[in-house]
């Protein structure tokens, strides 16, 4: 018998998109169970046979869905990569280190900076292995809970089998719960808010070649529209413009902090939101706005940042 619990995740960024690397237990990712698909084109040959059955199915192409969530937390050292960094990389954002004081994570469209991982996954014995791996990334982040991202991870499936769960080393800090914010929008920042929510919305496409040993390039991300929303009780517009803003479509700054000790600390920052109609909503009779709307650049590729600090 096996134990679901008994996981340890590997991720580790690729020196070159596709070649798997190999990584170790300090690679590891504290997370919640994976779910982990293992898929394929399924092929059968045209010839036919004295005999009414179709022929076996062949399996090319394989690939990997795994779906990755972690609790939102730094390293523990201002200015170090946390342990999720090859994931985030593997969403096409690019990493900026500032020694001592931040790790920033902001989209790339530069084809040469977008990053693909190795991800391996342990189940009690059994391991999964997937290179040229890149992700979706989404944010929930609910007034009260433990701010969760989830990583919507797509690879090359390259093998499965029997290997010993590695000894995982973990960064040595907790995750908070989310209070204390400081949730903008704009210049209003007085917003009584239940939740924040937003995703990278990557378009994940593996590209077929015949030229490949497998068959496949790594996987690569040509199309993003990040997306945000938010839950918030509803003021009038002269409060803050919701309606105005999203009549006008005008676009606003978004940001929030997350934590409030140096290694823990994670900012979120969008320069340029708009917002589709606002939706009115009900709780405990209370009237509610559902918010939600698209991340747009305002310099470059400056949709949004994280920023661990």
């Amino acid at each position: 018998m096996l134990f679901e619990r008994k996981q340890v995740v590997l991720a580790k960024i690729e020196a070159e998109a596709g070649t798997g690397e190999t990584p170790d237990g300090t690679d590891a990712v504290k997370c919640d169970i994976v779910d982990v698909t293992v898929d394929g084109k399924s092929l059968t040959d045209l010839a036919v046979r004295n005999s009414i059955r179709a022929a076996p199915r062949r399996f090319v192409n394989k690939v990997v869905d795994a779906t990755i969530r972690v609790a939102l937390k730094g390293s523990g050292a201002a200015g170090t990569p946390s342990e999720i960094s090859p994931l985030l990389q593997s969403c096409a954002l690019k990493e900026t280190i500032s020694a001592g004081t931040s790790v920033a994570y902001s989209p790339t469209s530069d084809a040469t900076e977008m990053k693909t991982c190795t991800l391996w996954i342990f189940k009690d014995g059994l391991c999964v292995k997937a290179a040229g791996c890149m992700s979706e990334l989404s944010l929930a982040h609910v007034a009260g809970e433990y701010s969760v991202l989830t990583f919507s991870v797509k690879g090359k499936f390259t093998s499965a089998g029997d290997v010993e769960n590695p000894t995982p080393t973990y960064d040595v800090v907790d995750p908070i719960e989310v209070k204390a914010g400081g949730f903008e929008f704009g210049a209003y920042d007085a917003a009584v808010m239940r939740d924040f929510n937003f995703s990278t919305t990557n378009k994940l496409v593996a590209r077929p070649n015949v030229n490949a040993a497998d068959g496949l390039e790594p996987y690569t991300v040509p199309e993003r529209d990040p997306q945000f929303s938010a839950t918030i009780e509803a003021v009038l517009e002269a409060t803050n413009s919701f309606w105005a803003d999203f009549i006008a479509r005008d676009t606003v700054e978004l940001a929030f902090a997350h934590g409030s000790v140096a290694g823990n600390i994670v900012e979120f920052a969008a320069p340029a939101a708009n917002y589709d109609p606002p939706k009115f909503a009900g709780e405990e009779s209370i009237l509610m706005y559902n918010l939600s709307g698209q991340l747009l650049e305002s310099v470059g590729d400056d949709d949004f940042t994280l920023t661990f600090k």
